[in-house]
């Protein structure tokens, strides 16, 4: 908080210009004084405690014995609140403080469009994806693989951020072998029992390990290398709408898709390499784990709720609503634009925070700025919703409330987020959690077979409940002060 509140700190001067320092010899000070007050007339008149002075005083080597026979004075400190008294107060206004969360709004927008990219190579796969065994190994390899990612990059950033880059690659290159045999496992275990075949196994173990390698090369900031591997699979999609197989034969396509696999996979390897020689190679410990499983499991909650509608428009009665298959890209374009809007948010809490001058006033004005923030992302996801609708004949007005219900459920995520950020786990995780849950629960329990046109007003409904949910949280939790230090 700013000390507004504390008269002798406010800024002298109108308009920014600060006054120059008193002119000591024009002041009222006992003769005894004048040349010491000329002295020190800076650290008087920027003091704002007379110890202040009176250290400035010692450390120029005045003793109380000195002080005594030189001013009359029985100690430094006596002195020291003399002159304290009697030099105005004419404080410096601090020096601009770098700005931390600056934007960069070129690489947020790159992140978006890498986070959509990969939906185009699905496209090249569409003669394996219309299998039913196929759903089952690639949403269990989407899930695990999302939820594996979000906890290392937890765990990457947090070592980053303490400064150990040799331990972040350390465990950003153990954690995608480990996580990536992981996924292969269950892929494996999933293609088994559904008897997928080898190329939908291939195709779910892809997914996961590719999920996995764009983390670490997004932890690492190789955004660049990762649009570069994205190239093969994105040029096989490309072609695959332009032309379905008459641009490249199937197995063509499906090459693109392993290209970018392999080259992305390559280049999360090679980005973290160890240095030599390693000086840090600190194995994760109980309590790194511990703080990375609210992250992980978020990652679950998330891919569960993005992950479910798409089960239920396959289902048998499922309605074809033109357009709806869709709904998720303008979503995941979004994500970009959230980190966008979260930097935003920070930044401007930062400001907020030196110029508010009473926790009351803080917490009023920081629900402004979290709702102002907030409607900013809204309005942008809506934007690229209304690009997809309009750009899909006949998707309007059918897929308008399959579009609204992903429209909440982004914002909800980006609230999430937001509050997770700032070191607030729980009720963003029970809440996210307590939304996948009934949705579930709708599936399990036979709705979605038997009510197919309702599980759009299901997901709208559960989505927007948790925005009203963590909306809540955020404006209580996130007026306070102590959240933005």
């Amino acid at each position: 908080m700013s000390a507004g509140t504390v008269p002798e700190l406010e800024p002298l001067g109108v308009l920014g210009v600060q006054d120059p320092l008193p002119d000591v010899r024009t002041l009222d000070i006992p003769p005894r004084l004048r040349e010491l007050a000329h002295r020190f007339e800076s650290l008087c008149a920027n003091a704002v405690d007379p110890l202040e002075v009176a250290a400035g005083l010692e450390a120029d080597g005045l003793s109380d014995q000195a002080v005594k026979a030189r001013f009359g004075c029985p100690d430094v400190f006596s002195l020291a609140e003399e002159l304290f008294r009697l030099v105005p107060r004419a404080p410096a206004e601090p020096a601009p403080q770098p700005e931390v969360w600056a934007a960069n709004p070129k690489l947020h927008l790159l992140r978006g469009v890498l986070f959509a990219l990969p939906g185009l190579g699905y496209t090249a796969a569409t003669p394996l994806l219309v299998r039913p065994a196929a759903l089952t190994v690639l949403v269990g390899s989407l899930v695990l693989s999302w939820t594996l990612s979000q906890g290392l990059s937890y765990l990457g950033y947090v070592r980053l951020g303490q400064g150990r880059a040799a331990a972040a690659y350390s465990v950003l290159r153990n954690g995608l072998f480990a996580c990536g045999a992981l996924v292969a496992l269950l892929s494996t275990g999933l293609a088994v029992a559904s008897d997928a075949g080898w190329a939908v196994l291939a195709l779910g173990i892809g997914q996961g390990v590719y999920l996995l390698a764009a983390t670490v090369l997004l932890v690492r900031g190789a955004e660049l290398l990762l649009l570069l591997a994205l190239t093969p699979a994105v040029l096989a999609g490309g072609l695959h709408l332009l032309g379905e197989h008459r641009l490249l034969p199937h197995w063509a396509e499906l090459l693109g898709l392993i290209g970018s696999v392999l080259l992305t996979t390559g280049f999360a390897i090679w980005r973290t390499r160890p240095a030599n020689p390693v000086r840090d190679k600190a194995k994760l410990g109980w309590t790194e784990l511990r703080n990375a499983l609210p992250h992980a499991l978020f990652g679950l909650c998330a891919a569960g709720l993005l992950a479910l509608p798409v089960v239920w428009a396959v289902l048998p009665d499922a309605p074809e609503i033109p357009g709806a298959a869709l709904a998720a890209l303008p979503i995941s374009l979004s994500m970009g634009i959230a980190e966008w809007c979260l930097f935003g948010y920070r930044r401007r809490m930062g400001r907020l925070l030196r110029e508010s001058t009473s926790l009351h006033s803080f917490a009023r004005r920081s629900r402004f700025v979290l709702t102002g923030v907030l409607t900013r992302y809204l309005l942008a996801a809506a934007a690229l919703c209304a690009v997809v609708l309009l750009a899909v004949p006949g998707a309007i007005p059918g897929a308008v409330p399959t579009y609204t219900a992903y429209l909440a459920l982004g914002g909800a995520l980006f609230l999430a987020l937001l509050v997770q950020a700032l070191g607030l786990n729980t009720i963003a995780l029970l809440a996210c959690g307590a939304a996948l849950a009934a949705e579930v629960a709708f599936t399990l329990t036979g709705g979605a077979g038997h009510w197919p046109l309702g599980t759009v007003w299901v997901q709208l409904s559960v989505a927007l409940a948790l925005l009203l949910v963590l909306y809540c949280h955020a404006a209580v939790s996130l007026g306070s002060a102590v959240r933005h230090r």
